[in-house]
C-alpha cells in the first residue's frame, strides 16, 4: 500500500485522496455534526479565561473514537488568560490524555521550558506532541530528552527560520508534518522537509507513517 501524506494538525480540512489529517476541533465552537475520520479534540489556551461549560464538554465527548488525541491545548506568553488559568487549563488535558491513552497536541509560545519541565515532574505515559514547533535546536534537544513528539508547520518553509534549523536536527522518531490554519499544502511541506533532510519525499512519507501507525496504532 503506498505510503500517505499524514497532516498531524489542521483547522482546515481538505479530505482529499493519499492524506491522513487530525482536524482540530476547538470546544469554544460549536461540534460539527459529521466528524471526519481523525480528529483532535481541546480548548485552546487562548479560550482559558472562560472554560467550565467547555471542560463540561471536553470529558462528553472525548471518548469518542473519531477523538484519536487530546488538545490543541498548551502555554502561551502572548496572549490569552493568565497564566494560573492556561496551567490549571492544560492539567485537565493531561489527567483527560492519560485517562483515555490518547496522545496529547500542545500549543506552545515562549513556554517551552515550563513545558518540558512539567512533563518531567509529571512522567505522563502518553505521547506530548509540539505542533507547529518553531523553536531553538537547544530547546528541542532538551525536549527530545523527555521523549517528546515534534510537528512542523509552515515555518520550515522560511529556511533561516528557527522551525528549519531544527528541523534538521530532530530525530526521525519523533517528527510529523502539519499545515496548522495556513492554506499552504502539506506537499508543500513535506517537499520543503525532504529537501532540508536531504532524502527522497517517500522516505519522509515512510517515516511520519510508521510514528503514526506507533502513535494512534492505526491506518
Amino acid at each position: 500500500m503506498p505510503h500517505r501524506y499524514i497532516n498531524l494538525h489542521t483547522h482546515r480540512p481538505t479530505g482529499i485522496d493519499n492524506l491522513t489529517e487530525i482536524v482540530n476541533i476547538e470546544l469554544s465552537n460549536t461540534l460539527p455534526n459529521a466528524l471526519p475520520e481523525y480528529c483532535s479534540l481541546g480548548i485552546h489556551p487562548w479560550h482559558a479565561s472562560d472554560n467550565n461549560i467547555a471542560l463540561d464538554r471536553l470529558n462528553k465527548h472525548a471518548k469518542n473514537k473519531q477523538f484519536i488525541a487530546i488538545g490543541e491545548t498548551g502555554l502561551d506568553k502572548v496572549r490569552c488568560g493568565t497564566y494560573e488559568q492556561q496551567l490549571d487549563l492544560l492539567h485537565k488535558h493531561i489527567e483527560l490524555s492519560e485517562e483515555l491513552h490518547k496522545p496529547l497536541i500542545l500549543h506552545c509560545v515562549r513556554y517551552y521550558n515550563e513545558i518540558i519541565t512539567l512533563r518531567k515532574e509529571l512522567k505522563p505515559k502518553q505521547a506530548w506532541i509540539f505542533h507547529g514547533f518553531n523553536a531553538s535546536v537547544e530547546i528541542m534537544k532538551q525536549a527530545t530528552n523527555h521523549g517528546f513528539y515534534f510537528s512542523y508547520g509552515p515555518s520550515i518553509l522560511n529556511s533561516k527560520s528557527k522551525a528549519a534549523k531544527s528541523l534538521l536536527h530532530t530525530p526521525s522518531d519523533r517528527l510529523f508534518f502539519e499545515t496548522d490554519d495556513s492554506t499552504e499544502s502539506i506537499e508543500n511541506i513535506y517537499t520543503k522537509a525532504a529537501h532540508i533532510l536531504g532524502i527522497q519525499i517517500n522516505d519522509l512519507l515512510s517515516i511520519t507513517n510508521d510514528n503514526f501507525k506507533f502513535l494512534f496504532n492505526s491506518i
